[in-house]
């Protein structure tokens, strides 16, 4: 749902698949979709992680609510293209200097590229954040 609705509305040019395990937020999201006449949007209904989604492989793919960046790459990395990345939005609330230092030496040792973005939400009173990875392009 968000923000794959959102990013289909604000990039009609641009080709989507919203994938969920819940056969109930599929529901939503196919008739959304219907509604909102976004015909550069399909819908999945998985587990991303343990399934291979119809579109082969993804420019970009963005997860929110999922896991934590170490653990979305791990699931995704596969049906990444070889330019592709990785955009996971994360609470920091529950972020841990442990998580954080692993994310880093997995990423140094595997050839990945983050960069992270903190922000906070207004009336919220935690920072959160946008996690990129992408693997490194070897010259």
């Amino acid at each position: 749902g968000l923000p794959g609705i959102v990013l289909a509305v604000a990039a009609p040019q641009r080709k989507f698949l919203l994938c969920d395990r819940s056969a109930r937020r599929i529901r939503f999201l196919t008739q959304a979709v219907r509604e909102l006449g976004l015909d550069n949007t399909d819908v999945w209904c998985g587990d991303f992680g343990e399934q291979t989604p119809p579109s082969g492989l993804f420019d970009t793919i963005v997860a929110r609510g999922v896991a934590t960046a170490e653990v979305v790459w791990d699931m995704v990395q596969a049906q990444l293209a070889p330019t592709g990345s990785v955009l996971v939005y994360e609470s920091t609330q529950f972020e841990t200097e442990l998580s954080r230092q692993t994310l880093k030496q997995d990423a140094s040792d595997n050839g990945i590229e983050i960069s992270r973005h903190f922000f906070s939400i207004p009336l919220l009173g935690q920072t959160h954040s946008i996690v990129r990875l992408q693997k490194k392009v070897l010259l």
